[in-house]
């Protein structure tokens, strides 16, 4: 995993000046996220330590945006996010544990005309599903995240830890 400020001389505004880019490097996935309000000449920004140049008039306020907006990049991606729930400078959920709470709520109030033996299994699986998301580093399950890998993780959970048969998975 790597972060890292540039300077996004690719595409300058007319002015001359161009955005300030977190790069993302994260599973051999790249990424640069802008950050708002931040246009500099490149020839304030520093790009070997990141940071807008002393000289720019408002390089103390820039800097502190900056280092605001790569803090948030940097735990979301170190508490376990992916780059599909990052958007905007904000962690959006695309979870499968909060989708099935919901999805649950809508039930219990009639409105998928689910009977209650069915919405007694979806909240079983939602308690499963907690129960093995607790053992994950994010402590979530993610869209995104569900493959051939997971299933066997999850499939080994149910068999091990809940003493659920094989067939029953």
């Amino acid at each position: 995993m790597r972060f890292k400020n540039v300077c996004w001389k690719y595409s300058p505004k007319q002015d001359g000046t161009c955005s300030v880019k977190i790069y993302v490097n994260h599973d051999g996935k790249q990424k640069y996220y802008p950050v708002d309000g931040v246009f500099v000449a490149p020839a304030d920004f520093d790009d070997k330590r990141g940071v807008v140049r002393s000289k720019h008039p408002l390089a103390t306020v820039y800097n502190a945006k900056i280092r605001n907006f790569r803090n948030k990049i940097e735990e979301h991606f170190l508490s376990g996010g992916t780059f599909n729930n990052f958007k905007d400078g904000h962690t959006v959920s695309l979870s499968l544990i909060e989708y099935l709470k919901r999805f649950i709520s809508e039930a219990e109030m009639g409105m998928h005309g689910l009977t209650p033996s069915t919405i007694k299994n979806y909240n079983n699986l939602l308690t499963r599903l907690q129960g093995f998301a607790s053992t994950l580093p994010a402590r979530d399950v993610y869209f995104d995240e569900i493959n051939k890998k997971w299933e066997s993780e999850f499939t080994k959970f149910m068999c091990n830890e809940i003493g659920v048969k094989l067939v029953t998975v």
